[in-house]
């Protein structure tokens, strides 16, 4: 069937009822008369909502199941929009609404039940917004997809139909796909001017990027006062040049560096409303729009390159509103420039092909529970006992007004809401030292928005959204990554963030900064080798300070923050390269301390062995002197003066490669020894296979197998110098277990970390080295996996998330600790609800149902369980467990406690092995229990032939080594 109307002309007129009714029945849905009305009462809508409503048309009705309802709003009220579908979703199993407030613009909203726990449901909206007088070519192509092919009567089907021509995943991947068509296309033409693929690749991106922001910034019609400035800015081009091919030179590149950085005076080849709209264009400062030393590269873009790049952007629809985990838009929102981060750091920039950066995005879902589970070990920590960690779960994973309600009355009995909870808040630092795109940091910021907004509707404050979100990038968030390109992403999602829901007046969006300076906060950089020369930077700052160096750290800290908020009276107002050479002067004192200790722990050293050739007599001075400085000390002494002169070496080069610095580049977060590091380490480390492991910064083709060979061993010794208890680092380790490693000493005491990662560590060799670390110095909350959906879809990568707190140098403490290994069934935003987080935090049983499988496990016998004795050991040594013998193996705690079927609890509780089990109620006979034993309780087993061949085993004949 074929649309009986042409929606490139029929969408413009579609301004009244029966103009809708068209609309749906040129798509062969069977209508109803469009005279028949219904009212706020037919779905028992709360007065509220019913008074924002003017009329509502019933267009379809299938079944009293399937129905399309168009609803006449008063004004443009978005609560409206968000609220009303979950009440008529109480009514009808599957509505399809549309909402208008004058027939002009339409909202398509599809509403769907998502499961939430027995008996509960959460709705999801998915919407599409339509401009009947400027529709996108993909807003036309969804709704040409609502079209029933032939006629279908059930609703399920027709509900399918639209939820399939909705699909948010759809256009993502299509846009996806285009953008890369045309970024490969520019990055051909560039390569053949500049005869560099790099650098080629580097300013395909930044332009891009810089073109996409303009669309998302143009919703906000800061430019000219329109949402389609550049549509407009490149027509007038077209009817005012005056040369070939001077569109991105004249005209773009004065807007990007002039119009956006307040330095904009009128041109005289631009016509008058052109002259106003840039004089009165936002004063964006910050790195997007800073000229870079790619911006010199001598690449000329023509008009037919920007044609391309324009025709392409504008068949989509772009919004500045971050989808929800419940709440989605059909349209390209900012999260979309991370998926594309994610798409062209893993091409290789040399190639059309997969690199080896092994950056995969993190869906939305995921990132919202990591967020919140770290919140709720973070507040129980500093808050905690009371409030109960159950009231504390409810607050932060509450998706709905009531649970919160719940909650913070709980919490007011406990004495800790508002106040106690504001301040808790206001000390929080975040970091993702992986930053990327940012999903991370801007998930925690939509988190921490909506909780600072319930304490200040308790508390009395009242601060727009715009300085709440600024208040909270002040205080907490930060993010360091090792492409810089990247950070500029991440600070681009971030402004973003803050402006959606801005309202700033033309003066002051104008004559003041609009953007916080996010340099400081985001920064490019190692986040793992922290070396010059053979100089380990990375606890510098750690160690005890002198008053002076102190004071000039409070005054960087000062400064910092007067950089982030524009301070005009700061003598670092707009200044960046004066603030950093403050830090590098900071950098410098540190060192020269540091040598002036070294110099008096050596005068010590040799003053101790002139105070003991005093007391042997008989000897010249000299000679004794000589001889009596132990050898101990003499090594010592030289190790010393060694390490001196390399500090001397790295302050001479310091100005000319200034590397990032934990302890200097945040030396807010370690200056104090005693609650140095930040509360949440949250984030994706890279996935890049031991093989590939290369220094990122080297462009590729610099890559050799020596330097790959150089940088992990500079990559192993910088886990070994932060834990100096750890002997051994297998070399084989997948470049993400570093960054666990690394994670954990960010950590203040504490603190709590957060991954999702690769799962190989729990079953693989080089897992052993991670988790003896993490059984015997960390406290380990819980693994999370899920068996029903792969995090990273575009990855053949299996993943699991890891919540733990702050590690200790003393082994054992954490012995007693319960290690929960949960498994979820079903799809996260299916499961995670407070219901089955408070069940997996009080389980101390195996527990199993539909939603998920949880196993706790103390850590005391998981160290046990993956202990190997020598043949030496006495059968008393093995059964009381000392570990003054032997050594931790490797375990397969995937294969054992997340991946294995219920068969296998089954079989252990029969065996008795396990007690504590609910879920598996078999009977289970005393002949049963004798006849399962652990096959290592009467075998030797090891490890087999590695064969590759996975379908078969491959048997050893014991009779060939006994004849």
């Amino acid at each position: 069937m074929s649309i009986k109307v042409n929606l490139d002309t029929f969408i413009p007129q579609m301004d009244t009822p029966e103009k809708v009714y068209q609309l749906f029945e040129s798509l062969g849905y069977k209508v109803l008369d469009p005279s028949l009305k219904t009212s706020p009462s037919v779905y028992n809508l709360p007065r509220k909502e019913a008074q924002s409503i003017d009329k509502i048309f019933a267009i379809s009705n299938y079944e009293r199941r399937f129905q399309i309802l168009l609803f006449k709003l008063k004004r443009e009220d978005k609560e409206a929009i968000r609220n009303i579908p979950e009440r008529i979703l109480r009514e009808v199993d599957f509505p399809f609404i549309i909402f208008t407030p004058d027939f002009k613009t339409y909202t398509f909203t599809l509403v769907e039940k998502v499961r939430e726990g027995p008996g509960e449901f959460k709705r999801k909206l998915t919407k599409l917004v339509v401009d009947k007088d400027n529709p996108y070519h993909t807003d036309k192509e969804i709704i040409s997809n609502f079209i029933l092919e032939q006629p279908l009567t059930s609703s399920k089907a027709l509900y399918d139909i639209v939820k399939n021509a909705m699909s948010v995943e759809r256009v993502t991947k299509k846009f996806f796909e285009e953008y890369k068509a045309v970024f490969f296309e520019l990055r051909g033409r560039f390569v053949k001017q500049i005869k560099d693929q790099k650098s080629a690749h580097e300013f395909t991106q930044q332009l891009l990027n810089r073109i996409m922001f303009l669309y998302f910034i143009s919703k906000k019609r800061w430019i000219g006062e329109s949402d389609k400035f550049l549509k407009e800015f490149w027509e007038t081009y077209n009817k005012h040049q005056t040369g070939k091919d001077t569109f991105y030179e004249e005209w773009l590149d004065v807007l990007f560096f002039e119009a956006f950085n307040n330095k904009f005076f009128p041109k005289s080849y631009f016509p008058k409303e052109i002259n106003s709209a840039l004089q009165l264009a936002p004063y964006l400062n910050g790195g997007l729009f800073s000229k870079h030393k790619i911006d010199s590269l001598p690449i000329e873009i023509s008009d037919k390159d920007f044609l391309q790049i324009y025709n392409f952007f504008n068949r989509y629809n772009f919004t500045i509103r971050e989808d929800l985990p419940l709440e989605k838009e059909v349209a390209v929102d900012p999260e979309m420039i991370g998926k594309v981060y994610e798409s062209l750091v893993n091409l290789s920039e040399t190639s059309d092909e997969r690199g080896d950066a092994g950056i995969f995005y993190t869906p939305r879902s995921e990132i919202d529970f990591m967020c919140r589970s770290a919140l709720v070990e973070y507040f129980y920590k500093h808050l905690g006992p009371t409030p109960a960690k159950d009231d504390i779960y409810k607050l932060v994973f509450a998706k709905s007004e009531t649970k919160q309600e719940e909650a913070i009355e709980k919490l007011k009995i406990a004495g800790v809401w508002p106040n106690l909870i504001e301040d808790t808040l206001d000390d929080l630092t975040v970091v993702d030292p992986t930053v990327g795109s940012g999903s991370f940091l801007v998930g925690m910021l939509q988190i921490l928005t909506s909780l600072y907004k319930l304490v200040y509707k308790d508390s009395g404050k009242k601060l727009e959204d715009f300085e709440i979100k600024k208040q909270i990038i002040g205080r907490s968030l930060y993010g360091v990554d090792v492409m810089e390109w990247a950070v500029h992403v991440c600070e681009l999602r971030l402004w973003l963030q803050l402006i959606v829901e801005a309202d700033i007046p033309l003066e002051e969006r104008k004559t003041s900064p609009l953007l916080p300076n996010l340099s400081f906060k985001i920064r490019p950089g190692d986040s793992l080798v922290q070396e010059i020369g053979s100089v380990n930077l990375s606890e510098l700052g750690r160690k005890a300070l002198n008053p002076v160096i102190k004071r000039k750290i409070t005054t960087l800290k000062q400064a910092k923050y007067d950089y982030f908020y524009n301070n005009r009276s700061s003598k670092f107002y707009q200044s960046e390269d004066l603030l950093k050479q403050e830090e590098l002067l900071v950098f410098q004192m540190i060192i020269d301390e540091r040598i002036h200790q070294l110099k008096k722990e050596i005068i010590a050293l040799e003053n101790n062995g002139k105070q003991k050739s005093m007391f042997l007599p008989g000897m010249e001075q000299e000679e004794n002197q000589k001889s009596l400085l132990e050898d101990a000390d003499k090594k010592s002494i030289s190790e010393k003066q060694e390490e001196i002169e390399r500090l001397v070496e790295l302050r001479r080069n310091l100005k000319q490669n200034k590397p990032f610095v934990w302890d200097i580049d945040f030396v807010e977060i370690f200056s104090d020894p005693e609650e140095a590091g930040f509360d949440i380490v949250i984030g994706n480390p890279p996935y890049v296979r031991q093989e590939k492991i290369a220094n990122p910064i080297l462009a590729k083709e610099k890559i050799t197998t020596e330097n790959k060979r150089l940088y992990k061993e500079k990559l192993v010794n910088s886990v070994l110098n932060k834990y100096p208890w750890i002997k051994k680092l297998d070399k084989k380790s997948d470049l993400y277990v570093y960054f666990y490693f690394h994670g954990f000493s960010l950590l203040n005491n504490l603190g709590t970390l957060c991954y999702i990662t690769s799962n190989s560590w729990l079953d693989v060799g080089y897992g052993k080295n991670l988790q003896e670390f993490l059984l015997k110095h960390v406290p380990v909350y819980a693994i999370y996996d899920n068996q029903a959906k792969r995090s990273f879809e575009s990855a053949d990568i299996n993943t699991i998330i890891l919540l733990a707190g702050a590690p200790t140098s003393q082994e054992n403490t954490y012995s007693g600790e319960k290690i929960k290994f949960v498994m979820f069934k079903k799809p996260f935003e299916e499961v995670v609800n407070i219901k089955n987080l408070l069940t997996i935090e009080d389980s101390l049983q195996v527990i199993s149902n539909p939603d998920f499988r949880v196993f706790p496990i103390s850590q005391y016998e998981l160290l046990k369980d993956g202990w190997e004795y020598p043949e030496s050991a006495s059968e008393q040594q093995i059964e009381t467990f000392s570990m003054s013998i032997g050594g931790y193996s490797d375990n397969k705690w995937g294969a054992k406690y997340l991946r294995a079927p219920d068969i296998y609890f089954t079989i252990l509780k029969k065996g008795g092995v396990l007690t504590n089990v609910s879920g598996y109620e078999e009977h289970v006979t005393e002949r049963e229990r004798v006849r399962l034993t652990p096959l290592k309780m009467i075998a030797d087993v090891h490890r087999g032939f590695t064969t590759g061949a996975n379908e078969f085993f491959y048997l050893e004949d014991i009779t060939d080594s006994l004849s």
